[in-house]
């Protein structure tokens, strides 16, 4: 009989674990606890707004191209450096707002005049919109997408 590692003949208790929103999800968009979901054909293009001063609203949209998409943030890149704590409005592919806080900008390595940037959500994204991406998401990657879609349903209820 071949018995696996770990493994207690069926004389397994599960055990109840209460876990924390920062222990699920993690605290910067730079953590890779859990994967990032590269957008098919390098993703799409995003008009995003700043938010975190009262002229933003005067200033031109920010054009930037959405490159990935996680539970806790997303990867951007476009011809703008923002600076760490910057705030910004992201549609979602249906339109929905959402707002996301900069953890991170850096030159491209391949593209020197591009910034990737990436960012956390201000709040968790709801389940539903975080579905909107589903189409966009690579099929290899489609079933640890469909496990952080599982992950949302589980602290939203």
């Amino acid at each position: 009989m071949y018995m696996l590692p770990f493994e207690d003949n069926g004389m397994r208790e599960k055990l109840q674990i209460d876990w924390s929103v920062d222990d699920v999800i993690p605290l910067g968009y730079d953590s890779r606890r859990y994967a990032r979901f590269v957008l098919s054909g390098g993703g799409y293009v995003v008009l995003c707004n700043l938010d975190n001063i009262w002229f933003d609203a005067l200033r031109p949209a920010l054009k930037m191209n959405l490159r990935d998409v996680n539970i806790r943030g997303i990867g951007l890149m476009g011809k703008t450096q923002l600076k760490n704590g910057d705030r910004l409005i992201i549609p979602s592919p249906k339109g929905y707002l959402m707002h996301a806080k900069v953890v991170r900008c850096a030159p491209d390595p391949l593209f020197p005049n591009l910034y990737r940037s990436g960012l956390v959500w201000s709040k968790r994204p709801p389940v539903r919109v975080f579905l909107q991406w589903e189409p966009f998401v690579l099929p290899p990657q489609l079933p640890d997408f469909h496990e952080q879609v599982s992950i949302l349903e589980s602290l939203s209820n």
